[in-house]
């Protein structure tokens, strides 16, 4: 008969643990958030621009060469009026958004889901939001045209 040593069957229970914790680790991910922008009910074109997200252990890692082209992509813009709202809808809500526009380049953390339009100007507005979660950090660029 063979004699089951106490200290072996702890060391298979720690490994078939640890084999567990790095199965579920891997799988246990979630995909970049998708963002949708919307200007009285309609929705507002956006493209992702670099990030850096965790999936499992591994990193996922996109840097954009030039943020003109994605830019020109959004160009011309949806026309919206001055002294409007964008609402900001995420189907996973970051911890932080900072917000940068092409108004002045002042960077402030959005404090709610919505990103006040200027009164004062008119013309093309780009916005960088800069989102960030437990898994990573997004960027996203959103350009409107605003009406008089």
């Amino acid at each position: 008969m063979v004699k089951k040593s106490p200290a072996l069957l702890f060391l298979i229970f720690i490994l078939i643990i640890a084999g567990a914790v790095l199965v579920f680790a891997n799988y246990n991910t979630k995909e970049l958030p998708k963002l949708t922008i919307t200007y009285n009910g309609k929705e507002i074109k956006s493209i992702k621009g670099s990030y850096l997200w965790k999936r499992g252990f591994k990193n996922e890692v996109h840097v954009v060469d030039s943020y003109a082209k994605i830019i020109n992509q959004l160009r011309p813009g949806e026309q919206v009026m001055p002294d409007g709202e964008l609402e900001i809808n995420f189907d996973y809500q970051p911890k932080t958004i900072i917000l940068t526009s092409s108004y002045n380049s002042e960077r402030k953390i959005l404090e709610n889901n919505y990103i006040k339009l200027p009164t004062n100007i008119k013309g093309p507005m780009v916005y960088f939001l800069d989102c960030y979660w437990k898994e990573g950090v997004i960027t996203y660029v959103v350009v409107v045209e605003l009406k008089s």
